[in-house]
């Protein structure tokens, strides 16, 4: 792993927790956002909707509409459906009537009572303050007010708190009791409506801001809510734009743009993902180009092939031609056209035998290795002892060094492959190599294991291009299978060119 790779390992963090993490923030932007609109409206309905001025108003008008419905429909104070029935038309209004210092009824559309006065006389100084409020804002009473009610009034209200404040419409009706006005606590202000059974004080409690206080908590639960799904929403915009980008830039290499990257980013299961998928692509690519390039050079070898095979074919018909059509009757000379059919043949055979070799090698993905353990020292001197007794016998020179044998070299090889791998290298010399000048063929110890180097001089006769190369591609190739090392050069000096090839084989440690 690269400390690229590493380093994102590190940074990675799963959609799974960046969910959580986005449901965490939603929740709390729900929760500010819930406060900040249930704050603010609760300001506006307090100070706005419900000011005195405002609830004033509202109540007057209640009242005015209530003193219509009463003249209009000649409604008795002591009618609950008909007072019932104008609570629901008008909606959250409560209203008591008093007559006599006693509540005769109480209706807010859904219920009526008709309670006496002794349910509200727990507290005296509430109602002192309250009588005293009502005798000075009573200032007529029937043109003139009572000197023993306003006397009576001082004497009640001795120590009495004058901050509990109670307006009264003028044309409040007489002969009234103090108690009648013990209510107040609840209705800041007490109308006189003309009833059909005669004028009675009615007190009006107006609760429509309860209407609005609903509408309010429901605008904040949907501010929250809509918070909530918009960082919800937000998130999953933001991955549906890399899926949708990964997805086009997925479609471009399916339509054959194999060049065209697919572009990494964040550090989550999408961005592994993506960068699985370029990973793909990148094999897929290095895979095409290899297969181009292992088609460029079947057809280079298959050209080079039959080049080299047609011209010994060509040679042989032509000699086989002359002896089967009897125009040449020297013996000596038909023993010169089968020598040089046998040569032909010959040389056909070592061409068809490296392509089969050759098809053998590269005809499959992989080659069947059957590794075992070996002696390495053992091995080399039985395999390049019996090379260079084949190059000896064929008129070479060989200055041949064998592997020091300080002590056993383990390694696991196939000795089949191996033996074809070094078969291909002394055929190579055999063929091209000068058999006036030496060759080299040298076996020593390496940090690493074993090194073979194989070095000759190319013949000016037979000095010519090796176009198919079929041989030393055998060798890469098994080389490659078998995990060793392989690198051949080819370089001029004063005496002409030479070629040499190293194979280098690890051993066990």
């Amino acid at each position: 792993m690269t400390e690229k790779s590493a380093a994102r390992r590190r940074r990675f963090c799963s959609l799974k927790l960046r969910m959580v993490l986005v449901l965490l923030a939603g929740m709390l932007a729900a929760y500010l956002t819930y406060s900040v609109v249930d704050e603010v409206g609760y300001q506006l309905i307090s100070r706005v909707y419900m000011s005195q001025t405002a609830q004033k108003q509202r109540e007057q008008a209640m009242a005015q509409r209530l003193t219509e419905y009463v003249r209009e429909n000649e409604v008795s104070s002591r009618d609950p459906a008909a007072l019932s029935s104008w609570c629901r038309q008008v909606g959250y209004v409560y209203l008591s009537v008093y007559r006599d210092g006693q509540e005769v009824l109480g209706t807010d559309g859904s219920f009526s009572t008709g309670t006496g006065v002794e349910s509200y006389t727990d507290n005296a100084l509430v109602e002192q303050a309250q009588l005293k409020n009502y005798i000075a804002a009573s200032n007529t009473y029937n043109g003139t007010l009572r000197t023993e009610e306003i006397a009576g009034a001082d004497s009640f209200a001795a120590g009495a708190d004058d901050s509990a404040g109670l307006e009264l419409q003028e044309g409040s009706v007489g002969a009234q009791t103090p108690e009648m006005l013990l209510d107040a606590e609840w209705y800041g202000t007490l109308y006189t409506i003309p009833f059909a059974d005669g004028d009675a004080l009615v007190g009006l409690v107006e609760y429509s801001e309860t209407r609005y206080y609903t509408i309010l908590t429901s605008v904040a639960v949907a501010s929250a809510i809509a918070v909530l799904l918009g960082a919800v929403l937000l998130f999953t915009a933001s991955l549906t734009r890399r899926v949708t980008a990964m997805s086009r830039m997925a479609a471009r290499v399916a339509d054959g743009e194999l060049e065209a990257p697919i572009t990494v980013r964040g550090a989550d299961e999408l961005s592994s993902l993506a960068a699985d998928v370029d990973r793909m692509r990148s094999t897929i690519v290095e895979r095409l180009h290899s297969e181009q390039a292992a088609w460029q050079a079947n057809n280079q070898l298959i050209t080079a092939i039959s080049h080299d095979i047609r011209n010994p074919l060509t040679s042989l018909i032509g000699y086989a031609d002359l002896l089967a059509s009897g125009q040449e009757q020297d013996p000596a000379r038909q023993r010169q056209y089968l020598s040089a059919c046998r040569e032909k043949a010959y040389q056909l055979k070592t061409l068809t035998d490296e392509l089969f070799g050759y098809f053998v090698v590269f005809g499959s993905p992989s080659l069947k290795v059957e590794a075992e353990r070996l002696d390495l020292c053992i091995l080399l001197e039985q395999l390049l002892g019996e090379a260079v007794f084949q190059l000896q016998a064929a008129e070479f020179t060989v200055e041949y060094t064998p592997l020091a044998d300080p002590g056993p070299l383990n390694a696991e090889l196939d000795v089949t492959l191996l033996k074809r791998m070094l078969d291909n290298l002394f055929s190579n010399i055999a063929k091209y190599a000068d058999a006036a000048r030496p060759v080299t063929v040298k076996a020593e110890r390496t940090d690493t294991g074993v090194r073979i180097t194989l070095c000759n001089a190319v013949a000016i006769r037979r000095a010519r291009t090796e176009s198919n190369s079929i041989g030393l591609r055998t060798c890469r190739r098994i080389a490659q299978e078998l995990g060793l090392t392989f690198a051949c050069r080819s370089e001029k000096d004063v005496q002409g060119e030479r070629f040499a090839a190293e194979v280098g084989i690890p051993v066990e440690k």
